[in-house]
């Protein structure tokens, strides 16, 4: 879901990951299909700002 959010985000053309094996990159191919609906998108962006406001008080 982390993978697939970055990569709906405007502007963002790839997603770096931290795969260490062919068999982890495998695993993590599925995400460049799924779709997020707009409630998903909505939620996780303002967890996101949530967590960056938490991390500059």
């Amino acid at each position: 879901v982390a993978i697939a959010w970055v990569l709906g985000r405007p502007g963002i053309a790839s997603a770096l990951v931290g795969a260490r094996t062919a068999r982890q990159i495998r695993q993590l191919m599925p995400a460049a299909q799924l779709v997020l609906d707009d409630d998903e998108v909505s939620r996780l962006a303002s967890a996101a700002a949530r967590a960056t406001r938490d991390e500059s008080a």
